[in-house]
């Protein structure tokens, strides 16, 4: 799984996305990324993310499934504004949803995006409804493309 030195990356953020996929490649499937505020861990996020869409539908022909864990609401529509950007530049469809109880979809909120310099401040589906959520799963399924579920711990 381990990608060539991304461009977009930072010297740092290469490092620090190598020594995670080592860590995932040995089979726990998990990693933290532990880095000072502001220095790219979404980023890196995001680039180990894309890399293991691009290996499950390479070896697996499934797109998968993942799940992208925040400490609060704010941080987990910051995570995913990143990561839209980022899989836009590697031109990767995908579907995402937002899960947990308090959604951004009331103007205050919009303002609060817009002014934190969010690029998607339009309604994002946030849900705690499983229906929903299923929904967003069969037709990622359907698709074939992955589904990335952003949501709170």
């Amino acid at each position: 799984m381990i990608s060539p030195q991304n461009p977009m990356l930072r010297k740092h953020q290469n490092d620090a996305l190598t020594k995670l996929q080592k860590v995932i490649s040995k089979g726990s499937g998990r990693g933290k990324i532990i880095l000072p505020t502001g220095t790219g861990k979404t980023r890196i996020e995001a680039e180990t993310i894309c890399c293991i869409m691009e290996e499950c539908e390479r070896e697996f022909n499934w797109a998968g499934i993942y799940v992208v864990l925040s400490p609060r609401i704010l941080l987990a529509y910051q995570q995913l504004d990143e990561f839209l950007k980022f899989i836009g530049t590697k031109k990767i469809e995908c579907e995402y949803i937002v899960v947990n109880s308090g959604g951004l979809n009331s103007v205050e909120y919009e303002r609060k995006l817009l002014k934190l310099g969010f690029s998607h401040p339009e309604e994002i589906d946030s849900t705690t409804n499983v229906d929903s959520i299923v929904v967003n799963i069969v037709s990622a399924n359907k698709k074939k493309i992955p589904l990335v579920i952003f949501s709170t711990y």
